[in-house]
């Protein structure tokens, strides 16, 4: 991926992945990087995040897209 940008960090491994599918859902591709041995290890995101990650130029339509789902669905 060139020129990455982070977009949202998550407490959880599995958030990250549900947002990254959100916006595949709209045509944005991203990477989710989590220092949890690809979740064989989650208790190693206690100290850390999950990190959505996507090209710059889609940064302002994916903090769109998951600002209007999180206000819908009154989670964060």
């Amino acid at each position: 991926m060139e020129d990455p940008v982070i977009v949202k960090e998550f407490l959880k491994r599995h958030e990250a992945e549900m947002a990254r599918d959100l916006l595949w859902d709209s045509g944005i591709k991203g990477v989710v990087v989590a220092d949890d041995c690809g979740g064989c290890q989650p208790h190693m995101l206690y100290a850390k995040t999950a990190k959505l990650m996507i090209k710059t130029e889609d940064l302002a339509k994916a903090q769109e897209i998951l600002r209007d789902f999180f206000e819908n669905t009154g989670k964060e």
